[in-house]
Order: structure tokens, then C-alpha cells, then sequence
């Protein structure tokens, strides 16, 4: 968080009592691209780990140890980075995105993250288009519709 102002406390961060208008644009930006990327940020630590000489003989996950990440954050964190590695990412999609179409293969996993991106999915609708690739019945009562124009496919 280079040129961030303030301090890191343990539950936030420390801001200067007086700030400009300015500032404070600048520090909500820095902080929406934290926000935006501090989960891929521990699948890229992790991964970056994984390569080390030194877990030949050491376990990874001590590095986390007493740092408030679970066991199951740190398994699916791993399994995110075999699944996406950092070229494998789309810019535009969050975290939740991928996770949704992580267990599909490669063709459709950016077949389906393509098309989030380009008509503005939520992750829950990807999850349901997932479940509707796998055949499975959906979760939620979501009624897609076809434009018989477009082909666009759409909530009413």
C-alpha cells in the first residue's frame, strides 16, 4: 500500500486527523484495489511459497500459523492457484467470480467468465450459469430469457 497515509493498526488503519479532500480520494482508491485483490494476494503468497526449496522440509501453511486464516481458506486459496495463475485471471471479474467456475475445465471456465464480464454477471448469477453447465437444477428461482434479436440472455 505504497503512499498510503496513516498507520496499520490491528483491526484498520490509523488515519491522519486532518486530510484533504484529495487525500482521501486517493486513499479510497488504494484501498478498493486492496479490497479487490487481498485474496488473490495470499493465492499469489502461496503459490510463490509452494516453489520454495525450503518446503521440502517445512509445511507452508506455518507461515499462517496464528494469523487468523483457517485451514479451509488456506486449502482453497491453494486450489485457486492451480486453477488461476496469474495469467489465467480476468482483470475484470472478482475472486468470487473465479471461484464460481473453478472446478470447470479451461474452455469453459473463460467461455463462462467472458460472458460474465460482457453482460455484467453477479457472482451468484455465475454460480447458477455453473450449475445449469453442470445440468445440476438451480438454487434460486432465476428465469433466464433469450433475446431472439440478440441472443442476449437476461433476468426479466
Amino acid at each position: 500500500m505504497t503512499g498510503l497515509p496513516g498507520a496499520l493498526t490491528p483491526t484498520g488503519i490509523a488515519f491522519p486527523a486532518v486530510m484533504s479532500f484529495e487525500a482521501c480520494r486517493k486513499a479510497a482508491e488504494q484501498l478498493a484495489q486492496v479490497a479487490r485483490f487481498s485474496l488473490w494476494a495470499v493465492v499469489d503468497l502461496i503459490g510463490t511459497m509452494k516453489a520454495q526449496p525450503w518446503t521440502k522440509t517445512k509445511d507452508w501453511t506455518q507461515v499462517f500459523q496464528d494469523l487468523d486464516y483457517s485451514p479451509e481458506t488456506l486449502r482453497k486459496a491453494e486450489w485457486m492457484w492451480d486453477k488461476f495463475p496469474p495469467e489465467a485471471r480476468r482483470q475484470g471479474m472478482s475472486y468470487s467470480h473465479h471461484m464460481a467456475v473453478a472446478g470447470l475445465d479451461n474452455g469453459e471456465k473463460t467461455k463462462l467468465l467472458r460472458e460474465a464480464e460482457k453482460v455484467h454477471w453477479s457472482a451468484a448469477q455465475l454460480r447458477e450459469e455453473v450449475r445449469a453447465v453442470r445440468g445440476l437444477p438451480l438454487q434460486r428461482k432465476v428465469r433466464w430469457v433469450t433475446c431472439p434479436k440478440c441472443h442476449e440472455r437476461f433476468q426479466p
